[in-house]
């Protein structure tokens, strides 16, 4: 390499965290867009654990819709090496990691699945994301 730096096979882990995130983000959009198609539409577990109202529909499938294309340049970022999108990615996965926290109670084997996921994201951008530039 150019710079010096030895590439390990952790590169396809970065890069596996990018598609992720890439396809995290189209999933994040297409939320946006059906909250603001459907208004009418809540969210809701068995024991009415967590509702949006349809008042709010329309702002919360805007920022949803921002998030999702937010998530998804990200991704496509992070398969370039940019390392602004390595960052942005550690504190999104972070962030999804902490909201996987709330849903251990209702959801247990997916939230431990999704926050498994989001750590060796986080490992896999923070210790080898440079490898990918």
């Amino acid at each position: 390499m150019p710079n010096g730096t030895n590439v390990t096979g952790w590169v396809g882990w970065v890069y596996f965290a990018g598609v992720l995130l890439i396809l995290r983000g189209i999933s994040e959009a297409f939320l946006g867009i059906t909250a603001l198609v459907n208004k009418h539409y809540l969210f809701t577990t068995s024991n009415n654990t967590l509702v949006v109202s349809a008042n709010n529909m329309s702002a919360w499938g805007w920022v949803q819709l921002a998030i999702g294309v937010l998530v998804l340049a990200v991704g496509f970022s992070v398969l370039h090496g940019s390392t602004w999108a390595r960052i942005v990615a550690v504190l999104f996965a972070g962030g999804a990691f902490l909201v996987n926290m709330a849903f251990l109670g209702i959801f247990p084997v997916w939230a431990i699945v999704a926050m498994a996921v989001d750590a060796l994201i986080i490992y896999a951008l923070v210790v080898h994301g440079g490898e990918v530039a």
